[in-house]
C-alpha cells in the first residue's frame, strides 16, 4: 500500500492558487473589455509557451541532475506572475504576464514527476500518481470554491495578491522539506503513463513524464488514435476556452462562474479512482467510448443552451459543465490505458510523448479557433463546431475499437484451432468429474435446454449431452465446431453477437470470459438467451493478489486476452447485467500451459517439464451460479 510522502502536500498552496486563478484570468480579460478572441489568444499563448518550456526545463533538469532549484524557481516565478496580474491595466499586460506564468509553471510539472517516481517503488507508481493527482485535484477545486467568496471579499486586484503570496508558500515548504539529490530517469523507458492535460482555461497538467515530441508512427492504429485524440482536444478547446465568456454574456456573476468551475473540478477528482476501476473491469476503449458518447449528448444540449434566454442558458450550461467534469475523468484515464495497450514494444516512451504532442496541439488549435468563431458567428456556431469535432472523434474511436476487437478475436480463434487436437488429448476422468460437480452445483438436470457459450474443445457440451440435456454448443470457430459429438446442435457465432431470446434454461461458460473484448456484451446476450428464472453457470480462472501478473504474462504468450478478473469483480459484473448470484465458490486452479520458459510467482506452485508448465493457484478458480432476474434495468458504464 502506498502512503503519500509529506512533500506531496507542499503543492497544495500552489495548486490552490492555480485553481483559483484559472477562472479569474478570463474574468480579468472580460473586465478589461476583452472579447472571446482575446480570451482565446491569451489561452493559446499560454498553452504554446507551456508546451515549449515544459520540454526546455525538463531536459535541463534531466541534464544537470538538479531538480529542486527548478521547482523552487517555478513556484516563485508563478507567484510573481500572480502578483503582476494585480497591476495589469491592458490586455497586452494580461497576455505578457500569462505567458510569463506559463514559462515558470512549466518548470514545476516535469520535475515534480521525477520526485513522484522516486517516492514509490515501480509497482506502486500508479497509486503514487493517483494520490498525487487526488491531492492536487482537491487543492485546485478548493481554490475555485474559496475563490467564490474571496473575489467578493477582496476584489480582483487584492485576490491576485493573496494568490501570489499563497503560491509562494509552496516554494518555502518545498525548500525546507525536500533535500536535493541527483535523480536519474530515462523517460523513454517509462511505459505506463500519458500526460494529464486539464481542460480548464489553461494547459496545466499535474505531472508530465513523457515530453511532447513528434515521432514517426508506422502503426495505423496509433495514427488513427492520434488523429482521434487531436480532434478530441480541438473540441475541448472549442467548448471550454470561451465558456467563462459565455456564462458572463448570459448574465452569470463572477461568483457563479467560480462555483461552477469548482463543481467541474471536484466532480473530476471524485470520479478519478472510480473510473480507474471501470477501466480495469471493462477496458480503456469501452470507458473512452462511454465518456465521448456522454459528451456528444451534452455538447448537443449545450448547443441548445446557446439560443435560450439568459437564466435558462446559464442553468443548462452549468449542468453541462458539471457533466463534462465527470466525462473528463473517464476520457483522461481511459486514453492513458488505450495508449499503453497500443504502444509498440521498445518505443513506449516516445509514443506517449507523441500522444502528448498531438493532444497539446489539438487543444492549442481549439483555443485559437474558438474566439474567432464566437466573435464572428456567435456561440451557436462555436458549440456546433465543438459538437461536430467530438462526434468525429467518437466515430474514429469506435472504428479503431471495432478493428481491435476483430483482430483480437481472430488471434484467439487461430490459437485454439491450432491446439484443439492437443487439448482433447488432455481430456480425462478428472476433467469430467470436475465439470459434473459444477453442473450439479448449478442444479443442471436432464431435459434442460442448455447453451454452451464459447464451447471450444466441447468438453462441457459433451458432459451436458451425457446428462441428457438438449445442448446447443456455440463458438466463433468453424474448426472447433467441426469436432461434433453426441446429439449436440452446433452453431458458429461470435459470443458478443448472440441473438437468442428466452429459449434456454441454462447457459454455461467455461474458461473463456477473460478473452472477450466486451464482456458486458456477452453477459447481456446470455441474459436475453435465458428463460425467466434461467440459470447462468460461469466457470472461470480468477485473479488473486499473488497470481494476476503470473496469469496475464503466461496466457498472453499463447493468445491475447482482455484481463483476468477477481471473483468479486465477476460477481459485480454479472449482477450488473440483471442476474442474482445465488451461490459462488472458489477452489484451487490447476492447469498447464505450453511455454518455452519456466515462470514462477510467489504463492503459485509450479512445475516445468518438456516445455509444459504445470501450475496450481490457491482459490484461483471461481464457480458462479446466477439466476436471471424477472426485471432488469440495463447497466451503464
Amino acid at each position: 500500500m502506498f502512503k503519500p510522502p509529506s512533500w506531496f502536500y507542499t503543492f497544495v498552496p500552489f495548486r490552490f492558487a492555480a485553481g483559483c486563478s484559472s477562472p479569474l484570468i478570463p474574468l480579468l480579460i472580460i473586465a478589461l473589455k476583452g472579447t472571446a478572441t482575446d480570451i482565446s489568444l491569451v489561452s493559446t499563448a499560454y498553452s504554446v509557451a507551456s508546451m515549449i518550456f515544459l520540454v526546455i526545463w525538463g531536459k535541463l533538469s534531466d541534464a544537470t541532475q538538479r531538480r529542486k532549484p527548478f521547482l523552487v524557481m517555478g513556484f516563485c516565478g508563478f507567484s510573481v506572475a500572480l502578483l503582476l496580474f494585480s497591476q495589469a491595466d491592458t490586455l497586452t499586460d494580461v497576455l505578457s504576464i500569462h505567458v510569463l506564468s506559463a514559462v515558470f509553471a512549466a518548470a514545476i510539472v516535469p520535475v515534480s514527476s521525477v520526485y513522484l517516481l522516486r517516492s514509490a517503488r515501480k509497482e506502486f507508481w500508479d497509486q503514487a500518481i493517483g494520490e498525487f493527482n487526488k491531492i492536487s485535484g482537491y487543492a485546485w477545486a478548493a481554490g475555485m470554491l474559496f475563490g467564490t467568496g474571496l473575489l467578493a471579499l477582496l476584489g480582483m486586484q487584492f485576490l491576485f495578491i493573496f494568490l501570489g503570496v499563497t503560491s509562494l508558500v509552496s516554494a518555502v515548504l518545498f525548500q525546507k522539506m525536500v533535500r536535493e539529490k541527483p535523480i536519474y530517469i530515462d523517460r523513454d523507458k517509462i511505459t505506463s503513463f500519458a500526460n494529464v492535460i486539464t481542460e480548464k482555461f489553461r494547459l496545466m497538467p499535474s505531472y508530465v513524464i513523457h515530453f511532447p515530441q513528434f515521432v514517426r508512427v508506422e502503426s495505423k492504429r496509433l495514427r488513427d488514435f492520434y488523429f482521434a485524440s487531436f480532434v478530441l482536444f480541438v473540441s475541448s478547446g472549442l467548448i471550454f476556452t470561451p465558456f467563462v465568456y459565455f456564462l458572463t454574456e448570459k448574465g452569470a456573476t463572477a461568483s457563479f462562474v467560480f462555483f461552477v468551475s469548482f463543481l467541474n473540478a471536484v466532480i473530476s477528482a471524485y470520479f478519478y479512482s472510480r473510473t480507474a476501476k471501470k477501466v480495469a473491469l471493462f477496458g480503456g476503449f469501452a470507458v473512452l467510448q462511454r465518456g465521448l458518447t456522454v459528451r456528444v449528448i451534452f455538447f448537443f444540449i449545450l448547443v441548445g443552451a446557446s439560443i435560450l434566454s439568459r437564466l435558462y442558458a446559464v442553468g443548462v450550461a452549468a449542468v453541462c459543465y458539471c457533466v463534462f467534469g465527470y466525462t473528463w475523468s473517464e476520457i483522461t484515464i481511459s486514453s492513458n490505458s488505450v495508449m499503453s495497450r497500443l504502444a509498440v514494444k521498445g518505443k513506449e516512451g516516445k509514443i506517449m510523448g507523441m500522444y502528448n504532442f498531438m493532444a497539446s496541439l489539438g487543444l492549442i488549435a481549439g483555443n485559437l479557433i474558438s474566439g474567432i468563431v464566437v466573435d464572428t458567428w456567435g456561440f451557436f456556431a462555436e458549440f456546433v463546431l465543438g459538437l461536430v469535432a467530438i462526434g468525429l472523434s467518437l466515430a474514429w474511436i469506435q472504428k479503431i475499437k471495432a478493428r481491435e476487437d476483430k483482430e483480437m478475436k481472430m488471434e484467439v480463434k487461430d490459437v485454439f484451432e491450432k491446439t484443439i487436437a492437443e487439448r482433447k488429448k488432455w481430456w480425462n476422468v478428472l476433467t469430467f468429474q470436475k465439470i459434473d460437480q459444477y453442473l450439479d452445483f448449478a442444479g443442471v438436470k436432464k431435459g434442460d435446454a442448455v447453451l454452451d457459450v464459447a464451447t471450444g474443445d466441447g468438453v462441457v457440451a459433451f458432459q451436458l449431452a451425457k446428462r441428457g440435456c438438449k445442448v446447443v454448443a456455440m463458438d466463433i470457430s468453424p474448426a472447433l465446431i467441426g469436432q461434433r459429438m453426441y446429439d449436440i446442435t452446433y452453431i458458429v457465432k461470435d459470443a458478443e453477437q448472440m441473438d437468442f431470446q428466452k429459449v434456454f434454461d441454462v447457459v454455461t461458460l467455461r474458461n473463456s470470459f477473460h478473452y472477450f473484448p466486451n464482456p458486458l456484451q456477452v453477459l447481456k446476450g446470455i441474459h436475453q438467451a435465458l428463460k425467466k428464472g434461467g440459470i447462468f453457470l460461469l466457470m472461470e480462472p480468477v485473479a488473486t493478489k499473488e497470481s494476476y501478473s503470473f496469469l496475464k504474462k503466461l496466457f498472453e504468450k499463447k493468445a491475447p486476452l482482455r484481463t483476468f478478473f477477481t471473483a468479486e469483480e465477476l460477481k459485480t459484473m454479472i449482477e450488473s447485467e440483471g442476474f442474482f448470484v445465488r451461490k459462488m465458490r472458489t477452489e484451487d486452479y490447476i492447469n498447464w500451459v505450453r511455454t518455452d520458459s519456466e515462470e514462477k510467482a510467489e504463492g503459485v506452485k509450479t512445475s516445468y517439464k518438456n516445455e509444459i508448465l504445470y501450475f496450481q493457484i490457491s482459490s484461483g478458480y471461481a464457480i458462479i451460479v446466477a439466476r436471471k432476474k424477472s426485471r432488469h434495468i440495463p447497466f451503464s458504464l
